[in-house]
């Protein structure tokens, strides 16, 4: 699906209608932003990792385009100074399941602090020239995600690079 264009009269419409793909459909979503995407193929892709359901089938739905890109980093965004994250947990893991289906992966672990967590993951993609990121959609649902919006819906707003989204 494409990002809906901020400049397009139907922009609320198109992104209430990706918001919907991705949450009813049962399948990945492949996001491609409306500026378009700047290399194609991708060579350098990230996995914004929390260790919820939702990523975990990301990763899964994305793996074959996985095996293909040269590298790839998980970040795991603490939020927390002295709780461990879940995503911390289990991020060791992912990168010796992901290294056992030949992948070349590499784990990145940031404090937040007082950054939006959507924000230290798109400054991460700037940093690193990242062509492709890969996340699960709506995958901690909270009063607060749905009075102010969460990680997914702020990426889906900005998204600098394509996205694969699975809920």
């Amino acid at each position: 699906m494409r990002q809906a264009n901020p400049a397009s009269p139907h922009a609320s419409l198109q992104q209430e209608l990706g918001e919907q793909v991705l949450l009813l459909s049962g399948r990945p979503v492949f996001f491609m932003p409306y500026i378009g995407a700047h290399r194609v193929p991708c060579r350098k892709a990230m996995i914004a990792y929390d260790g919820t359901p939702s990523v975990t089938r990301a990763v899964h739905d994305a793996l074959p385009i996985l095996k293909e890109i040269d590298e790839i980093s998980i970040l795991v965004v603490r939020t927390e100074v002295k709780k461990v994250a879940k995503g911390e947990v289990l991020a060791d893991h992912l990168v010796e399941h992901l290294q056992h289906h030949g992948v070349n992966v590499s784990l990145k672990r940031v404090y937040a602090g007082t950054s939006d967590v959507a924000v230290v993951i798109e400054n991460a993609i700037a940093e690193n020239d990242i062509d492709l990121l890969v996340m699960g959609g709506y995958g901690t649902p909270s009063l607060q995600q749905k009075i102010f919006g969460g990680v997914t819906k702020t990426l889906l707003s900005s998204m600098l690079v394509p996205v694969i989204m699975s809920h």
